[in-house]
């Protein structure tokens, strides 16, 4: 039986790229053997469900808590320094044991025929000798990873160890083949296949689902419901976790929004927020293909995004299945939701237009495009 496994950062973390990367090798089980290798993990439990026929390694076991490269500086100008140093004194430790952890990987991959790798720092753990196939499969666009001097050196230091190149969008292929790479291919990120029950309301809830952190854009969330709570009768659901949740707090006790915003937490079934969602709201800095994306889409929500990646608009229909507007510009955005708020019968027609849209994301059509890679 082929077998391949899975390199990626924390298995522990909930994010986008986790959660594909737990729908694939779930749904790779039928014809192959699958492994996830971990590089370490920043919580004890895994919050997603994982095939029991799933190898599971953690290569670093300390615990670690990583954030974006925006929020240490914002912790710098907060003059909150000990995330810094605990991080740096985590990194020292992980550089220490660097040989022993790359050793340990590379004995784990000895029977393995093909390593995906969808965080991109895991290139410096595999040992090319084995002549093992690599894919790298980013998630996150090509002006992205262009832009990041240090991401810009991993790809360009690992540029002929990759065999196969596995991007979002038409345009990252484009770019990433201009850039010189001859074998990438597009493959969405899937569709989580669940079977939706109710039917959708209009509440007046506008919703968000996401990291509560700086590259999401917490601090536009917040300016734009407050200029839509100035003109309309509005609500605001919040599902998510992280480290502005206390910028969230004072923000709704100093503008006295306790009945209008609701904090959820971490929300494993997020249908029911859907389904009395006017729109989600999108407000990232940057973004890969965001799956709550497609998880609006079929619930016939539709998404109104800040332009956060490059093809944006091969996924967000100007109009048609939202709107896009250009990063910052937060009083466009409270006008476009305004005007889903008033025009119901518009909305539900441009919910009907995005769940007609999702067949390419099926988990079926991705499987088969990866099928045809492996």
């Amino acid at each position: 039986m082929r077998s391949v496994a899975f390199l990626v950062n924390d298995i522990s973390a909930i994010g986008g790229s986790t959660k594909v990367t737990v729908q694939l090798a779930n749904a790779m089980t039928k014809q192959r053997r699958v492994k996830i290798i971990s590089l370490f993990q920043s919580k004890e439990e895994i919050d997603m469900s994982i095939s029991k026929e799933i190898e599971i390694l953690t290569l670093f076991n300390k615990r670690i808590k990583i954030f974006e490269v925006e929020t240490y500086i914002k912790m710098l100008k907060s003059f909150n320094f000990m995330p810094i140093i605990s991080l740096m004194l985590i990194l020292i430790q992980l550089l220490l044991s660097y040989p022993l952890l790359r050793k340990k990987l590379n004995q784990s991959i000895i029977d393995i025929d093909t390593v995906i790798v969808p965080e991109i720092y895991g290139l410096f753990f595999i040992n090319y000798k084995y002549k093992k196939k690599v894919i790298l499969q980013l998630h996150t666009n090509f002006h992205n990873i262009i832009a990041n001097r240090i991401n810009r050196f991993t790809l360009n230091l690992f540029h002929k160890k990759i065999d196969q190149l596995v991007v979002l969008t038409d345009n990252d292929k484009k770019e990433f083949e201009k850039y010189g790479f001859n074998a990438v291919k597009r493959i969405y990120n899937p569709l989580p296949e669940k079977n939706i029950e109710g039917m959708r309301e209009f509440n007046n809830h506008l919703l968000y689902v996401g990291r509560l952190d700086y590259v999401k854009g917490i601090d536009y969330l917040l300016e734009i419901f407050k200029l839509i709570a100035t003109n309309q009768d509005v609500y605001l659901d919040i599902c998510g976790d992280g480290e502005m949740k206390k910028d969230i707090e004072q923000f709704i006790k100093q503008h006295h929004l306790e009945d209008k915003v609701n904090l959820h937490g971490m929300v494993d079934n997020l249908t029911p927020y859907f389904l009395q969602a006017v729109a989600l709201i999108a407000p990232s800095r940057r973004e890969g293909l965001p799956l709550v994306f497609l998880e609006a889409f079929s619930h016939q929500v539709p998404v109104v995004s800040f332009r956060s990646f490059t093809s944006i608009e091969d996924i967000i229909i100007q109009g048609e299945t939202g709107y896009v507007v250009e990063i910052g510009d937060v009083k466009e955005v409270a006008s476009k939701l305004e005007y889903l708020l008033l025009n119901k019968a518009e909305n539900r027609l441009m919910g009907q237009k995005a769940l007609n849209m999702l067949e390419e994301f099926k988990l079926e059509t991705v499987i088969n495009q990866w099928n045809s890679i492996l």
